[in-house]
């Protein structure tokens, strides 16, 4: 979603938690805990959107030669159909999951109009609107964790003189301001939402709707279940059951309600 491309960096940071996790505990220490709030509104302060990030005639040469195959690939798709139908084939080998059997001229404008929409929105990405890269670096959360320690060490009367309630309406404010583009979000906002005006993206393709709304219903009772455990005596347990939610998923794709295409659709995360 935000384009980002340094796996091998986030591996080695997961590397240095789960040491620097193993140290304080055996010594005593408090874990340490996600600042996910701050680090999603870091991580968006340095996305580029549209063309922001074409800085030089390279990065325009790419972006051109992208969009140029992925118009070749959908014309070839339209052609395919129009062929197919033209030969009274059928047979829908080698096209996308989107594009269906033609049975008939409105069905064969509806395949059409699909991969035309598809290709229209492809080649809207760079209007401002969308991530198109992200400027991956560790000065910025380096400086940002120095003032905080600075500020520990420094303006501990300050900190205490701010009333409480500014800071979880500060935090507050930061979570929903990155509610846009949550997947999650968007979906809970579905029940409620006339299907004309869905998005156009995977989670709404899948079929029957019901399957998407179960889906958004069994996070949501994870959630709770996660942050009553945080506040219980039992909290201590949280990253263990962190680490459950992976196989929880793997059960529900092996239960038969759920097909790997819809959890694709549904949860391509993982």
């Amino acid at each position: 979603e935000h384009k980002l491309k340094k796996g091998y960096g986030y591996d080695m940071d997961m590397m240095a938690l789960c040491a620097c996790t193993l140290l304080l505990s055996l010594f005593g220490c408090p874990w340490m805990v996600s600042a996910t709030v701050p680090s999603l509104n870091h991580v968006r302060s340095l996305c580029f959107f549209g063309n922001e990030g074409s800085t030089n005639e390279k990065d325009d040469n790419e972006s051109q030669r992208s969009l140029e195959d992925a118009s070749r690939s959908a014309l070839a798709n339209i052609r395919t159909l129009v062929s197919n139908m033209e030969a009274g084939n059928n047979a829908s080998s080698g096209l996308p999951r989107t594009l269906t059997k033609s049975n008939s001229h409105t069905d064969l404008v509806k395949a059409v109009q699909m991969e035309a929409s598809s290709a229209l929105q492809m080649m809207n990405l760079p209007t401002g609107t969308e991530i198109t890269s992200c400027l991956e670096q560790r000065v910025t959360p380096f400086s940002v964790h120095l003032l905080i320690l600075l500020a520990l060490f420094f303006l501990r009367p300050a900190l205490a003189g701010i009333p409480l309630s500014v800071l979880r309406g500060l935090f507050l404010y930061q979570g929903y301001s990155n509610l846009a583009g949550n997947e999650f979000w968007e979906r809970i906002w579905l029940v409620i939402t006339d299907p004309k005006k869905f998005p156009n993206k995977s989670y709404a393709k899948v079929t029957p709707l019901w399957k998407v709304h179960c889906w958004t219903l069994i996070q949501a009772v994870l959630l709770v279940c996660i942050n009553l455990l945080m506040r219980s005596p039992a909290g201590f347990v949280f990253p263990v059951v962190i680490g459950l939610l992976h196989p929880i998923r793997l059960l529900i794709g092996r239960s038969g309600y759920y097909s790997e295409h819809d959890l694709e659709c549904l949860d391509s995360h993982f």
